[in-house]
């Protein structure tokens, strides 16, 4: 079983925006997922949803491809791109999932804690809660919470170059 999670990105500015997604699964129970590339997974998600998704890096691919883009993925202004993010198998005991989403804005922070630069990177996190049952794994889900948090990431890991490695 898999954890699917579809999304609708739209740019409601007025300028092209570089989009590059990243997405990942948090715990209660303190394990972390990132997504996973599951062909046959994403086909039985349009199936049902009679919708054309994209995996992360088909969307990623898709938008390179967009004319007038110069092989960078550009979200034009007024357009939409549909996805799904597909993480393996869920912790069954946990109770709270919290999809972090990075990439859909370009805002972070560099913080000096302990004499030590930190960069953060402002996150769209998505909380879900499901009562956490291994005999149930199929309990529905019901939305927590939505917020814009700063995160403590190294950005090197989420996009190369973005920063240098001694941040």
């Amino acid at each position: 079983r898999y954890f699917c999670f579809t999304y609708k990105i739209t740019n409601n500015g007025e300028e092209p925006f570089l989009l590059r997604p990243v997405f990942d699964l948090h715990t209660d129970t303190g394990k972390t997922y990132a997504e996973v590339s599951r062909e046959e997974v994403l086909q039985q998600i349009r199936v049902l949803n009679e919708q054309e998704y994209f995996s992360t890096p088909e969307l990623i691919e898709h938008l390179r491809e967009e004319e007038g883009n110069d092989g960078r993925p550009i979200l034009a202004p007024g357009k939409s791109v549909y996805g799904v993010a597909i993480f393996p198998p869920v912790d069954a005991a946990a109770d709270f999932l919290e999809i972090y989403v990075f990439g859909l804005t370009d805002s972070f922070k560099i913080e000096t804690r302990d004499d030590e630069r930190t960069p953060f990177v402002e996150a769209r996190v998505i909380t879900y809660f499901r009562p956490g049952d291994r005999f149930h794994p199929d309990r529905r889900l019901s939305l927590y919470s939505e917020d814009w948090v700063y995160v403590d990431v190294d950005l090197t890991e989420l996009r190369q170059g973005v920063l240098p490695k001694e941040w």
